[in-house]
């Protein structure tokens, strides 16, 4: 015998399956992220913005910089800086 609570769970998750979230994310604030996510954030921003792959990202801790935060990186030979507000958003990936 089924136990029902069981059952009425398993209909519920299965009524929920198609649910969809049609909401236009494209307009979506971008994420923010802790000081200590900074530098994986940085890397993947890096990687795209000069078409490298994340492995060859190296950065360093995010440091305070005027009520904002930096992350210092490279790729090869090439040196940048990200940029983060004092909430942790993105503010900008620039070479150095």
């Amino acid at each position: 015998m089924t136990n029902p609570i069981r059952f009425a769970l398993i209909l519920s998750a299965l009524g929920l399956a198609g649910c969809v979230d049609d909401t236009d994310m494209s307009s979506a604030a971008p994420d923010l992220v802790t000081r200590g996510e900074m530098p994986r954030f940085c890397r993947g921003a890096a990687a795209e913005e000069f078409s490298a792959s994340p492995l060859d990202v190296i950065t360093l801790p995010a440091e305070p910089d005027q009520g904002m935060y930096t992350v210092y990186g490279q790729i090869d030979d090439l040196f940048f800086t990200c940029t983060f507000s004092a909430e942790g958003r993105l503010v900008g990936v620039d070479r150095t």
